[in-house]
């Protein structure tokens, strides 16, 4: 990786400045934060050559679905927590060498003139496409009219946000889709393949050869799903799946975890169906310590209903587990495909298609077999630690390249 050291610079320890998509809550002399963020955070402490700095805007703790407590003298990087009118006055703000910000949140768009006016590089992340905006109106609860507003709404935004993204130094895009449709606005566009899974947490040569072992060998085909119980997500399909896949005798066992709206309406589903000897809804659970390993060690397919074109950290994080992935057809799953042999994809909302898929693959194992160490050979390229290395290899060369270094 390149290191700051490699060119010089006047300004000897430059100063990086990320303001995230997630909010933070203060409780006392303590911060409740994304564990995520912190995580992110830390890979830049670690990497960036100088000083890292986060500008937090300021919520409620209850909005913070995947949060912790942390004690501000613990953390290895400045923090500020701001109200979004005080976010263009941040100290930390006036003081940075590069701003990271959200493309995705049209709040960060102001940034734009204030990096101009103060000549400080600016790199926006993007992850939704403008079709994914608006699949996520469509799907939602809100009135005919009201998804007429909001959709007109996300269309005008979407105009500034290419605006903004013209006067940026770079992008950072999250997935094949959005990194090939705003690499159009602007060229410096650096793709990445968001996921939480680290280098040791990566299933082994050994976990996957074990597992496929044992699908080869018969029982029931093991399948999973993992996320919020949405229907944005999809979960509303998996047990109309699960009753088709019955119907037609087919020995499998699916497993459920997460939370969600529907939680109640799939639990009595179940019920309903006659299916709590096939389907196990298993709730929330602690990922490093219990989702991974269960999905390594028990998964032979996993089942992604996504209707959205997001690009979802549970592509990577599937694969890296050594797991395939039968998913309904969206940008996001479908622009990974070419590049890794690790999954299928089938017409979106599709039940008895992808229920079709399921049961073609269980009579044919060795294609599941094949696309599960497909699946981790590709996943080990991307892992958690090196996703942020090659990220702040282009934050630098941004850097270097706006101080007339190259």
């Amino acid at each position: 990786m390149q290191t700051w050291s490699q060119f010089s610079n006047e300004q000897k320890e430059p100063h990086l400045v990320v303001i995230p998509s997630v909010i933070a809550a203060r409780q006392g002399d303590d911060l409740f934060l994304d564990k995520k963020a912190v995580a992110g955070a830390e890979e830049y402490v670690k990497n960036w050559p100088g000083k890292v700095s986060y500008i937090f805007r300021e919520g409620q703790k209850e909005d913070i679905l995947f949060g912790d407590f942390f004690r501000t003298a613990d953390l290895g990087f400045g923090v500020e927590m701001k109200r979004e009118d005080e976010i263009l006055e941040s100290f930390l703000l006036n003081n940075a060498s590069l701003i990271l910000a959200s493309g995705d949140n049209f709040e960060d768009f102001k940034l734009a003139e204030f990096a101009r006016k103060r000549k400080i590089p600016l790199v926006y992340i993007i992850e939704y496409l403008l079709s994914t905006r608006l699949q996520i109106i469509a799907v939602s609860r809100s009135s005919l009219w009201q998804k007429f507003k909001s959709g007109m709404w996300t269309a005008l935004k979407e105009i500034e946000r290419r605006s903004v993204f013209r006067k940026a130094a770079a992008l950072q895009a999250n997935g094949a889709a959005a990194a090939e449709h705003y690499r159009s606005i602007n060229q410096d566009t650096h793709r990445y393949f968001d996921t939480r899974l680290s280098r040791s947490m990566m299933a082994t040569q050994d976990e996957v050869e074990k597992r496929t072992k044992r699908l080869l060998s018969g029982g029931p085909l093991r399948l999973a799903y993992s996320g919020r119980l949405e229907p944005l997500k999809g979960a509303d399909h998996l047990i109309p799946i699960a009753a088709e896949l019955a119907k037609r005798h087919l020995d499998f066992q699916l497993d459920i975890f997460g939370v969600g709206s529907l939680e109640g309406e799939i639990r009595a589903a179940i019920s309903e169906l006659g299916l709590s000897g096939q389907v196990n809804l298993r709730g929330s659970v602690d990922f490093e310590s219990e989702l991974v390993p269960f999905i390594k060690s028990e998964i032979d397919l996993f089942v992604c209903c996504h209707r959205q074109s997001d690009p979802s950290c549970t592509y990577l994080e599937t694969f890296g587990c050594g797991v395939p992935i039968v998913a309904y057809s969206n940008l996001a799953f479908d622009g990974i495909l070419p590049i890794a042999a690790a999954g299928w994809s089938v017409k979106p909302a599709q039940i008895v298609a992808i229920s079709d898929e399921i049961a073609r693959l269980d009579r044919d194992r060795g294609q599941i077999a094949n696309a599960s160490f497909a699946a981790v050979g590709f996943a080990s390229k991307n892992d958690f630690e090196s996703t942020f290395e090659g990220r702040i290899a282009h934050l630098i060369s941004v850097l270097k390249r706006r101080n007339g270094n190259i």
